[in-house]
């Protein structure tokens, strides 16, 4: 589902209108609106948390993590895919609520960026011959 959709289908599940979601998030029932068609994509780390914690959703979700994609490009290799599986864990825990706004958002985005390293990894790992 894209984030577009999954703002929208959250939001109604929720019965919150744009104004409310709005409210809740700091933006207008206008910038809403334009989340949900998609004419606004790339959101701030800041806007994409708030979302997340008022859709009830985790901020991975938002940010376009599909697990099954990620298994897709796994390798064998179980201590990374380990380790990922560990990174992902560690940015949906419910604990990290009581760190600041801004210590939360420094933690997913150093996640992020160690997510993206392993992700690499793995890719240049499955692009060389395996030798026996």
């Amino acid at each position: 589902m894209e984030l577009k959709d999954l703002i929208k289908f959250r939001r109604k599940q929720l019965r919150l209108t744009q104004k409310q979601l709005g409210d809740m998030i700091g933006v207008s029932s206008p910038t809403i609106a334009r989340y949900e068609s998609g004419e606004i994509t790339n959101m701030g780390r800041d806007k994409i948390y708030l979302l997340a914690k008022a859709l009830d959703v985790p901020a991975t979700q938002l940010m376009g993590w599909d697990e099954s994609k990620a298994q897709k490009s796994a390798t064998d290799d179980d201590a990374f895919k380990g380790l990922k599986d560990s990174i992902d864990a560690l940015v949906m825990m419910e604990n990290v609520t009581s760190l600041s706004d801004l210590d939360q958002m420094t933690m997913i985005r150093l996640m992020e960026i160690a997510r993206s390293a392993i992700g690499r990894y793995i890719e240049d790992s499955a692009s060389v011959p395996k030798t026996k």
